[in-house]
């Protein structure tokens, strides 16, 4: 089964992708279908997924926000948030599986790592 996770400013998405086999020439159909959607109560930045926690076969969500929060989610579920220490501006994050951490920069410019 293959989704796809939209952020918007507001709310991230996920959207299951649903294929129709065609019966005439021109092919198959596919559409994308709303799974569910969390709606975020801070403006939205940048997103990463992976298995956090060290899980196997399912993937999590990670949003962090313009002010420094990051806001976790396991699939339907919102697990919780966490600010970031020192926060002046968004920027690049990171998941790293092999060491089960979050990769972002400072606002003095230092790469910082949380696990």
């Amino acid at each position: 089964m293959v989704q796809l996770c939209v952020l918007h400013p507001r709310s991230v998405a996920v959207y299951s992708l649903v294929t129709k086999s065609g019966a005439a020439e021109h092919g198959d159909q596919n559409r994308l279908v709303l799974a569910y959607e969390h709606h975020l109560r801070r403006s939205s930045f940048c997103m990463v997924l992976g298995p956090f926690g060290g899980a196997h076969g399912r993937d999590f969500i990670c949003v962090q926000s313009l002010d420094g929060t990051l806001s976790f989610f396991e699939q339907e579920t919102f697990a919780f948030t966490r600010f970031l220490p020192g926060f002046l501006l968004p920027g690049i994050l990171v998941f790293l599986s092999r060491t089960d951490s979050f990769i972002t920069t400072a606002s003095n410019y230092n790469v910082e790592s949380y696990r």
